[in-house]
């Protein structure tokens, strides 16, 4: 079958691969592609570094939850212990000793008790409180429990403060 030219002399068959090549052409290029490579490489390490910080920070909560329930146990035996051993525990002047740079940013922590369990050191600080309007009598009991920890080469830590009144008979 013989093709008839057109009006500028071409046949059709010429005409649609020399007059218009780029119109009916499928596909991506090579650059196209390489560019959708780039933007969609940099997408996914923004998502991977987003998963890195829910990590972490999943991480710290879960280690401030531990040090508020280990502090928070401390602060239960002491709620359970009676007057006179409250007392006892905190005016025992052999174990009161102060820690040097243990606390948040390197602070000292003065403490009765101090007790490491796991990665934790739990100190435990009372303090007498003493009314002066009754003559001085100590009625209670201020305890600090701290809870502190090092993580990555830094120290965190969750202080509880408690009062314990005592009811002598």
């Amino acid at each position: 079958m013989k093709l008839k030219p057109n009006k500028a002399g071409l046949s059709r068959q010429t005409a649609q691969t020399t007059i218009m090549p780029l119109r009916y052409k499928e596909g991506f290029t090579l650059l196209e592609v390489l560019l959708a490579m780039v933007i969609l490489t940099v997408g996914i390490l923004a998502l991977f570094g987003m998963q890195i910080g829910a990590i972490r920070g999943n991480s710290l909560a879960n280690d401030i939850t531990d040090a508020s329930t280990r502090a928070l146990d401390e602060v239960e035996q002491i709620l359970a212990m009676s007057p006179d051993d409250v007392a006892t525990r905190s005016n025992n002047a052999a174990i009161n000793t102060v820690y040097a740079g243990v606390g948040a940013g390197g602070a000292n922590i003065t403490a009765d008790s101090v007790e490491i369990s796991g990665n934790y050191t739990i100190y435990v600080d009372g303090t007498p409180v003493l009314y002066p309007e009754i003559g001085g009598e100590q009625v209670g009991m201020r305890f600090e429990v701290c809870v502190v920890w090092p993580e990555g080469g830094v120290i965190k830590q969750v202080s509880l403060l408690i009062n314990r009144t005592m009811r002598r008979a």
